[in-house]
C-alpha cells in the first residue's frame, strides 16, 4: 500500500523469485530469512519500462489487474518461465 499512498504507481506487483532478477527492489531476502524465495517490490509502470509488459499490453494488465487492497500482485518467477498471480490478503 505505501508504492499506492506514497504516489509510486497505482499498480505494485512483487516479483517472487529463487533466482537473482533484476527488476524492483528487494523487500524481503531468502538467505536473511532463510527461505527459498526472495521477494521485490515493483511496478506497472518499471515492467513496461523494462519491455516485460509490452506498451501495447499495458491497457489490458491494467484491465485485469485486480483491486491492490484486496489482492496482492506476485510476479512469480521459476526456473521454467514467469507468471503473474492475484493473491487474496485475507
Amino acid at each position: 500500500m505505501e508504492i499506492i499512498e506514497e504516489g509510486y504507481s497505482s499498480y505494485p506487483i512483487f516479483v517472487a523469485h529463487q533466482h537473482e532478477v533484476s527488476v524492483g527492489e528487494v523487500i524481503l531476502d531468502r538467505v536473511d530469512l532463510e527461505t527459498n524465495w526472495t521477494i521485490n517490490a515493483s511496478t506497472l509502470e518499471e515492467f513496461v519500462e523494462l519491455d516485460i509488459i509490452q506498451e501495447d499490453r499495458k491497457a489490458a494488465f491494467i484491465q485485469n489487474y485486480k483491486s491492490a487492497k484486496d489482492y496482492m500482485c506476485l510476479f512469480v518467477v521459476v526456473a521454467e518461465g514467469a507468471n503473474f498471480v492475484f493473491y487474496p490478503y485475507k
